[in-house]
C-alpha cells in the first residue's frame, strides 16, 4: 500500500519526537500544517539588532536569544562614500530615456536599495557590511539600475552602454543580470518602448542630441 503524505508527516513527528537522551531529555513534536513562504531571507540589520549571546562552542550555531528588545542601531548613512563615483553621462538620466523623471527615478533606486538590503545573497559570512552588499563590481548602483532600465527599455547594445559608461567589460551585462530581477521582485518591471534604440547615438538621438563627437557630459 503506498503512503500518503499524511502517512509520511505522521513517521517524522514520530521519530522526532522518540528523540532522547541518557540524561533524560525529552522532545514533543507535532505537525504544524501552516505554509509558509521560501526563498526569504533575514536582513542583517535585523540580525545585527538581535540580543543574541553566543557561546564559546560554535557561537555561530549556539547563542542564547534573550528575552529583550532588540538592539537599536544607527540609522544607515544616505551617502554611501563606499560607492564607487557614477559613470553615465547626465544626458542618460533624460526622461526619455530612463522613461521615469529624476524624483521617481531617485525614489525607484530607493527602493532597489533597501531590497538589496534585505535581501542579500547567501555569504559564509555570518554579517555582510551595508557598503559589501550594496557595492557589487565597478559601478555605482545609480548606473547599474539605469544601465538595466535603458538595456530593457530599448534593447541598447551591451557594448554601446559600456562605451557610454567607460566601464570595463563585463559590468554592464554583470549589472543588468544583478539588478533585472530586483525590479521584478519589487514591482518594477521594464516594459519595452514601441522602438528600439541599440547604439549611443540611436538614444541621443531620443533627445535631439548629437552624439558622433563626445559621449562625455
Amino acid at each position: 500500500m503506498a503512503r500518503t503524505p499524511a502517512h509520511q508527516h505522521e513517521v517524522v513527528v514520530n521519530t522526532i519526537g522518540a528523540t532522547t537522551t541518557r540524561t533524560g531529555l525529552s522532545v514533543h513534536a507535532e505537525f504544524d500544517p501552516g505554509t509558509y513562504p521560501t526563498g526569504l531571507t533575514v536582513p542583517a540589520t535585523v540580525m545585527d539588532s538581535l540580543p543574541l549571546t553566543e557561546h564559546e562552542w560554535h557561537g555561530k550555531w549556539n547563542y542564547t536569544l534573550r528575552p529583550e528588545p532588540p538592539i537599536a542601531l544607527a540609522a544607515p548613512r544616505g551617502d554611501d562614500r563606499s560607492q564607487p563615483d557614477n559613470r553615465a553621462p547626465d544626458w542618460l538620466h533624460h526622461p526619455v530615456i530612463c522613461g521615469v523623471e529624476t524624483p521617481e527615478f531617485a525614489a525607484r533606486l530607493a527602493d532597489v536599495e533597501q531590497y538589496i538590503l534585505d535581501h542579500p545573497p547567501i555569504s559564509l559570512h555570518h554579517k555582510r557590511g551595508r557598503h559589501r552588499t550594496l557595492r557589487r563590481g565597478p559601478l555605482s548602483l545609480a548606473d547599474r539600475l539605469l544601465v538595466t532600465v535603458i538595456r530593457h527599455r530599448w534593447k541598447t547594445q551591451v557594448r554601446a552602454l559600456t562605451a557610454l559608461l567607460g566601464s570595463p567589460r563585463e559590468a554592464v551585462g554583470d549589472a543588468v543580470h544583478e539588478i533585472t530581477p530586483v525590479l521584478k521582485g519589487h514591482g518594477h518591471p521594464i516594459k519595452p518602448a514601441p522602438i528600439t534604440a541599440a547604439t549611443a547615438q540611436d538614444l541621443a538621438n531620443l533627445i535631439g542630441r548629437d552624439n558622433t563627437k563626445t559621449i562625455s557630459n
